[in-house]
């Protein structure tokens, strides 16, 4: 009974995620950034980091934004970094950030309080491009020295262990590391693979010849994705390092400059579109979800959000790759945008929604079969932003459905709670 029962469980899972399953990529929140070209973006304990430029001016800003409630970003400090240049690429870790500023090298700020950056340091390289951060080590993509390697045990006294421009790499645009190798992107079009399993003397690998110009890379398992200054992505397959493979062209209609792998998605800052590809087969691409109301530059996407980047703004979409038919009810002006974050989850997640007018408020939690586990709402609620944090420590692990009904109208999607 219990294996007809489990049977039973696959097939219906199955018929609904066939019939039923969609990409959704919607806008939840924004916020103006007046006068500034937001470059890069990094995300990290419920902060977003942006490296900005000032328009018409050579002045590199770094902003942090409080993003702990998704649907409500607030900027809450903001530091000069050089007078020297825009800010390029910025990476976080272990309570520092690092900019990739052009011209004046790599600025590092403490940010063990957001709400206070402060300078630590400037690692004078010129030509800082984009960074790519491993354990201890910080890679730099240097476009006029190629690829320097820089030990960050100490971010208040960091040193450069190695920087070589030999070997056809010292036009590098962007790096992305997958140990032992190093992936660079250049300005000539060319990718380079790099052994770096000795910093202290990285070992050219092999070199793909293409067409210029890259913008970034991205490394996942055997494949590289890259975008390139003509509209395009390619993507080749590195299983054989020595030989790297180009196996898709895709032409986006823009210029791409930032990408992003999330599960089996790309997501590509694809200049006056922001695009999500499905990449479960990467050498078949398929575009499956696209926005398009805001110039994108970077991105980054963490527990089902999708923060961005780009001119004089910042914002933060939902992506859920899977839910119950929404046809089934009309979606009201009084129901806004029900999402839940982490997702998948350990044990606890945070399920947020809001109301523009008072409605009497149902949230459910429903197992795969579609019983009723768990009734975690149920009374009159005023119009305003809620955030329920929901525990499923009696609960196994399995996949689940949330429903929120607000009067005649319902919404229902899904989550993955994994133990």
């Amino acid at each position: 009974m219990k294996t007809k029962l489990i049977v039973i469980s696959i097939i219906l899972f199955l018929v609904i995620y066939s019939f039923l399953s969609a990409q959704e990529l919607e806008l939840i929140s924004t916020l103006e950034l007046p006068e500034m070209y937001a470059y890069g973006i990094d995300v990290q304990d419920g902060y977003a980091y942006l490296s900005c430029g000032v328009y018409y001016e050579n002045d590199s800003i770094l902003k942090v934004i409080d993003v702990s409630n998704p649907y409500s970003p607030v900027l809450i400090s903001t530091a000069d970094t050089t007078f020297y240049e825009r800010g390029q690429d910025i990476k976080v870790k272990n309570g520092y950030a690092y900019i990739a500023d052009n011209w004046s090298g790599i600025q590092i700020f403490n940010i063990q309080s957001p709400q206070n950056p402060q300078p630590v340091c400037i690692v004078p390289t010129v030509y800082a491009h984009t960074i790519c951060i491993r354990e201890n080590l910080l890679y730099l993509a240097n476009c006029a020295r190629g690829l320097y390697i820089v030990d960050i045990s100490n971010p208040n006294d960091p040193t450069i262990i190695s920087q070589n421009g030999q070997y056809g790499y010292a036009d590098a645009e962007a790096v992305d590391v997958a140990y032992p190798y190093a992936y660079i992107a250049m300005l000539s079009g060319d990718l380079s693979v790099i052994d770096i399993s000795n910093p202290y003397q990285p070992v050219f690998i092999s070199m793909y010849n293409g067409q210029p110009r890259y913008y970034d890379i991205k490394v996942d398992g055997n494949y590289a994705y890259t975008a390139k200054i003509v509209r395009v992505i390619e993507i080749f397959d590195i299983s054989n390092p020595s030989e790297p493979i180009l196996v898709t062209s895709m032409d986006l209609g823009s210029r791409p400059f930032g990408l992003f792998v999330y599960s089996e998605y790309l997501f590509v800052a694809n200049g006056s579109y922001l695009k999500v590809l499905d990449i479960t087969n990467p050498e078949i691409p398929e575009i499956v979800a696209q926005a398009d109301d805001n110039l994108y530059v970077d991105v980054f996407v963490e527990n089902g959000l999708v923060y961005t980047c780009g001119y004089s703004y910042f914002n933060i979409y939902s992506f859920n790759t899977t839910r119950i038919d929404e046809d089934e009810y009309s979606m009201p002006s009084h129901i806004q945008t029900l999402t839940n974050y982490p997702n998948p989850f350990n044990e606890n997640t945070n399920i947020v929604y809001r109301l523009s007018a008072e409605s009497f408020v149902e949230l459910i939690i429903y197992d795969l079969l579609g019983r009723e586990e768990i009734s975690l709402v149920n009374e009159q609620k005023p119009a305003g932003d809620y955030t329920f944090n929901f525990s499923a420590a009696d609960l196994p692990s399995g996949i689940y459905f949330y429903k929120l009904q607000a009067g005649d109208y319902a919404q229902t999607k899904k989550m993955v709670l994994l133990k």
